[in-house]
């Protein structure tokens, strides 16, 4: 993991500005430049696709996927195997109420998911609880049986 910095920062009371923390959070994560990850989010707006549609198209030459579930359904037994694990948290901006905000989370075995990054310039997190991760998963090990 290698951290990146925001570059569409959104201002407070701007409430059309959609900011880069995931593409951050990803290019953070792949040891990428920002510049490099395209603003899933953005494309969303744009062309009416999911965000995930569009992650997931720039991951498959990968050979990965992305996974996103609730952060209440973590529980030791999928933290064990995730030891050391990069992944994405989400919940509230602290800057935007209602909102969301990423940020990059570390899975340990005993002390659950920690944050280890926000890209944002003011590094303050989420407000109160992650409540999701986002992980990139192996598109060997897919559960569609095909």
């Amino acid at each position: 993991m290698k951290p990146v910095d925001m570059i569409d920062v959104p201002k407070p009371g701007d409430k059309e500005a959609i900011g880069d923390c995931f593409r951050a959070c990803v290019a953070s994560i792949f040891e990428l430049k920002v510049g490099e990850v395209p603003h899933f989010v953005r494309i969303d707006k744009k062309a009416g696709f999911h965000w995930t549609y569009c992650l997931d198209q720039w991951l498959a030459p990968q050979g990965l996927w992305y996974c996103d579930f609730p952060a209440g359904i973590m529980t030791w037994s999928v933290y064990a195997p995730l030891d050391g694990l990069y992944a994405l948290g989400s919940g509230e901006s602290p800057r935007f109420p209602g909102k969301m905000h990423s940020v990059v989370l570390r899975l340990h075995r005993v002390d659950g998911m920690q944050i280890v990054y926000d890209p944002h310039p003011s590094r303050d997190g989420v407000v109160g609880n992650i409540t999701s991760v986002g992980m990139f998963m192996s598109r060997r090990f897919t559960c569609r049986g095909d």
